[in-house]
């Protein structure tokens, strides 16, 4: 039976990571125990509930004896560290904890058990391996950016029969659906709901958009537009069809930079509005690229302007300011989303304060949600009430979030989890349309 050890940066990262190795023995060094005790402080925020979450988890095993397999808090003997210096060890706040956690697994392997050492902190990894000790990253919600679904799957025409062929046109042009047992053999796999299938005929130049759900192939429009938003490739295209379609209710649009995310998602709710949503909230994690720029003055929202720029800036281009010297900034007087700023019909909603609202009949947006955790992005899609959709928009190449990776953010956990559900559907962007530079940086460096 293998020995887990498990390190703090996992269970904060899953409090439930216990559940995954039942039948194995799980041991939990004391001094995990006191970084989730430190840990428990509530200005921590999120990491304290956390932290509460994970020492519950524990101390209700411990209590119940219900842990399928071995579950125990081990420490230090005396051979492996000096009382004297453990003792030290305590009264100095400068003590690198990850040292006597390391020394708990070496403790463990000298007495004859196999160790492996689960951390999600590279160094600590390191270190053990430099020790002989067997060390893992806890990977388990891991996707594979290569793996992950992407929302759509091509098909050749040349490889369809004939009548199934005309039976595409034909429902192309009179706007019907086929069912997808005429076409299931040619696929390369079972579609999931509200994937699209690209119909792509090559002789003629052409292509023929549908989206699967509930058995059949609908037919996609590439002309629909938003807000005056026209798509500009076929990526856009379904990304519009996702965006506005209030039965799907929760949609995820993954692209690099400049591919039209925000601007899609905002000409899509501005759209809607009032028809079927009541207003639009807009929120992204607040989250430095680099440095930090210190305290910020002013109310909340003045705090948050610096990091809800780039929805205003697309704003202005769906709702254009009238008057007013643009160069000057008085463009912002002469907004005319401002208006709908201040009477809370767009409403800036921060993610830190999200927890315990019901949200029913918004059109919640999302951005760069690459920088939120798992739980973070659950918090907010619980939010919402009857009639709210909510759109996760990001990139996941570009995680500034530094406990976070292109494979284990919330916005790629999204997408792995809710797959083939009738409320939820995703797409890829690849194509920039911002400008070759933004194209070309993306792409290179």
């Amino acid at each position: 039976m293998r020995t887990i050890i498990i390190d703090t940066s996992v269970l904060i990262h899953d409090p439930n990571a216990v559940d995954n190795y039942k039948g194995e023995r799980v041991a939990i060094p004391i001094y995990v125990v006191m970084e989730l005790d430190d840990l428990k402080d509530a200005k921590k925020g999120e990491v304290s509930q956390l932290a509460r979450k994970a020492s519950n988890k524990i101390l209700t095993y411990l209590n119940e004896g219900s842990f399928e397999g071995v579950l125990e808090v081990v420490g230090l003997t005396e051979s492996d560290l000096g009382v004297d210096t453990l003792d030290r060890s305590f009264m100095d706040t400068n003590r690198k904890m990850d040292t006597l956690i390391l020394q708990s697994a070496i403790g463990q392997k000298r007495a004859g058990h196999d160790v492996v050492l689960l951390t999600k902190d590279t160094n600590l990894r390191i270190l053990a391996i430099s020790e002989g000790l067997l060390a893992e990253d806890y990977d388990i919600d891991h996707v594979s950016m290569s793996d992950i679904w992407k929302g759509s799957q091509s098909v050749n025409v040349e490889s369809l029969d004939v009548s199934v062929f005309g039976d595409i046109k034909e429902s192309y042009w009179s706007n019907t659906h086929i069912d997808i047992d005429r076409v299931e053999g040619a696929l390369s796999r079972a579609p999931l709901e509200n994937e699209f299938i690209i119909f792509e005929d090559n002789g003629a130049n052409k292509t023929h958009l549908f989206r699967y759900a509930q058995g059949r192939c609908n037919l996609v429009d590439k002309k629909e537009s938003f807000c005056n938003i026209k798509p500009r490739n076929l990526e856009q295209t379904m990304a519009l069809n996702l965006l506005g379609r209030p039965d799907i209710e929760l949609c995820c649009i993954i692209g690099k930079a400049g591919t039209g995310k925000t601007i899609l998602a905002l000409g899509s709710a501005l759209a809607q509005l009032s028809s079927t949503y009541d207003r639009i909230i807009l929120t992204k994690p607040v989250v430095d690229v680099g440095k930090g720029i210190g305290f910020l003055p002013g109310g909340l929202g003045e705090k948050l302007e610096p990091w809800m720029q780039s929805f205003f800036d697309n704003l202005d281009q769906l709702l254009p300011p009238t008057g007013g010297d643009k160069a000057k900034g008085a463009h912002k007087a002469e907004s005319t989303w401002l208006p709908l700023l201040e009477s809370g019909v767009i409403e800036i909603q921060p993610i830190n304060t999200i927890r315990g609202r019901s949200l029913s009949r918004a059109y919640m947006i999302v951005d760069e949600a690459q920088n939120l955790t798992k739980h973070e992005v659950k918090s907010i899609i619980t939010r919402a009430a009857e009639g709210t959709k909510v759109v996760l928009m990001g990139d996941p190449h570009q995680v500034d979030n530094p406990y976070l990776d292109k494979n284990n953010n919330g916005l790629v956990y999204v997408v792995e989890r809710m797959k083939n559900q009738a409320c939820f559907g995703a797409t890829l962007l690849h194509r920039s349309e911002r400008s070759s530079l933004s194209d070309l940086a993306a792409d290179l460096l």
